[in-house]
């Protein structure tokens, strides 16, 4: 990107930094900005900076609103222990795409004690962008001030998103109540900066933790049951390929999850008490780590084993290829993860009896993915309030051997058995046996002999609630769109003749499609449904909400109680009206 030039997004994307919400005061009070998590604006940083640099230039106390006890952004440079004073930082636009863009340059400033500090970083908030400033050539070197630019270690800042779905730091304790044993047998973490308190293992890789977990199991009496926890939200550049993948055998459970490891005291003894982590104990929320490599897993039970192994990835942003190897897996979860799109979920085809993985179960649970590749021979394949993305306009959930393909037309195999809930397609699906209920497949064809959703068993299974593009190939389908409007339009329109009734199929297939705030990773509004989206989306659930993988917010339902209770306390003669923040 250039030297000394940086993004707040561990994945170099562009994107806007939000306010952490302060509580009001008072019941009295107003909202305020302050107040709302909304997007962090240059003017009213640079303007509170620039105030507390002002103040302390005068030897007066600075006043705080967004830097004020919980700063809204903090910055670490490499060589410290502390990060920047609020005072050092300097808002600006960041602009460096632009040919005239000039690198901002350092500025000092002077206490009445004869105390100096300077400027260190500049800081663009509404594109997440950060750079180190240079030496001022019209500063004369000080030798009791020298200034070397160094580096960002770390940063702290918010981020936005439109709900609690894919790898994040939101809490998820209750996504894994239900997943984890009662009694854990080998737990270990992972951190670069987090020490063992007791002698506890946590290690500085997750390629560390890997391997003591495949050692484990070779073994006696090996831990039936495992836990890895990543205990920060760093970056970690690693490939667990080849010798260094994931081994899952015959009945064992591994969770790589996302969380803290927390610190307990011996009550029971007398002060100092001793301090340790229990295994078992996690507080999934705070963490959002960042995997950058490709991650590969494979299931070594026996060809005619009953009980294969299982595999949960929690709260894990992935930036690189997951791969199932030939083998007999059992399960793999990924719950609340992001795959990056552009990225692929894969399962290795074989022609090996007992090598092709034929009883294993993927499910995707508030997730977002890459394009998801598994051979026939997988048993099942479930997603749930998530969103599969294809960027690369082939396929979404397909075939491996389809992928490849350099056109989409010529594709001739099929997925395994799908059951889709409450969750955004946007790519092509070619599938075996579809479920889907409440989906939003939001690839549009090309032209009329473009099949982007094909399911080869349609004697079975239902598709209902959904989004279903022109001409797909699915099974019986029960109140989907744009099927429902267009039956609507016609029954109106009894007695109409050939031509007016395909002018009314044109309008509808038309306008009657999703649209989405953005479609570009990274972005607050990702997936979600843009305000000109058609009603009959917007609403078109089962329970009245939105269709897709933001349903569980029931954006369509708080809508509408609001303006109920707006319409019950306005003054006569005034109306409401809604601003969407994101």
């Amino acid at each position: 990107m250039g030297p000394g030039r940086y993004t707040f997004s561990s994945l170099g994307l562009d994107a806007p930094l939000f306010n952490p919400p302060q509580t009001e005061a008072a019941l009295t009070q107003l909202a305020q900005e302050i107040n709302v998590p909304a997007p962090l604006r240059r003017r009213a940083l640079a303007d509170e900076l620039r105030a507390r640099r002002r103040a302390l230039v005068a030897g007066e106390a600075p006043k705080g609103v967004y830097f004020g006890a919980n700063a809204v952004l903090e910055v670490l440079l490499e060589g410290s222990s502390q990060p920047l004073e609020p005072e050092e930082i300097e808002v600006c636009n960041l602009d460096w795409d632009h040919p005239a863009w000039k690198a901002p340059l350092t500025q000092v400033f002077a206490r009445p004690d004869g105390s100096k500090f300077r400027t260190r970083v500049a800081v663009d908030p509404e594109r997440g962008r950060l750079f180190t400033l240079l030496p001022n050539p019209a500063e004369l070197p000080d030798p009791q001030f020298p200034y070397t630019p160094r580096n960002p270690k770390a940063v702290s800042y918010a981020y936005g998103f439109s709900g609690d779905l894919g790898g994040g730091p939101y809490n998820r304790r209750a996504s894994l109540e239900g997943l984890l044993p009662r009694t854990l047998q080998w737990q270990v973490g992972v951190s670069q900066e987090i020490p063992a308190v007791a002698g506890e293992p946590v290690f500085k890789t997750l390629l560390e933790a890997v391997q003591a977990w495949n050692s484990a199991q070779g073994q006696p009496n090996p831990p039936q049951s495992g836990l890895i926890c990543l205990m920060d939200s760093r970056s970690y550049a690693e490939n667990l390929t080849g010798a260094n993948a994931l081994l899952i055998p015959e009945g064992r459970q591994l969770f790589v999850v996302a969380a803290d490891w927390p610190v307990v005291e011996d009550l029971t003894q007398p002060p100092p008490r001793p301090k340790s982590r229990p295994p078992g104990r996690l507080v999934a929320e705070g963490r959002r780590p960042h995997l950058r490599g490709n991650l590969e897993v494979r299931g070594t039970a026996p060809a005619t084993s009953a009980n294969p192994g299982v595999l949960v990835l929690g709260g894990l942003l992935l930036e690189g290829d997951l791969t199932v190897r030939a083998g007999h897996l059992g399960g793999l979860r990924l719950e609340h993860c992001t795959l990056l799109p552009g990225h692929l979920l894969l399962v290795e085809p074989s022609t090996t009896p007992g090598q092709r993985n034929e009883r294993l179960e993927v499910v995707l649970h508030r997730s977002i993915c890459g394009s998801v590749l598994l051979d026939e021979a997988v048993r099942g394949l479930e997603v749930s309030e998530s969103l599969v993305h294809d960027p690369q306009g082939k396929f979404a959930i397909a075939h491996p051997a389809d992928f490849a393909l350099a056109d989409p037309a010529q594709a001739a195999l099929f997925g395994p058995p799908t059951r889709l809930v409450r969750s955004t397609v946007l790519g092509r699906v070619r599938l075996k046996e579809l479920e889907a209920s409440e989906v939003i497949f939001a690839v549009q064809p090309e032209g009329p002999e473009d099949v982007v959703l094909r399911v080869e068993r349609r004697q079975k299974g239902c598709v209902c609630f959904s989004y279903v593009p022109e001409g797909a190939r699915v099974p019986r389908r029960y109140r989907c769109q744009p099927d429902l409007e267009l039956a609507r339009r016609l029954e109106a329109t009894a007695g109409a003749s050939q031509a007016e009734k395909e002018r009314i199929r044109r309008e509808v297939l038309t306008w009657l499609r999703p649209s989405f705030s953005s479609l570009r990773y990274g972005q607050p509004a990702y997936g979600q449904l843009a305000p000109s989206c058609p009603e009959a989306i917007r609403t078109g659930a089962e329970d009245g909400s939105e269709m897709g993988a933001f349903g569980f917010l029931k954006q369509a339902q708080r809508e509408a109680n609001l303006r109920i209770a707006l319409g019950e306390y306005l003054r006569f003669g005034l109306e409401a009206g809604l601003f969407f923040v994101t």
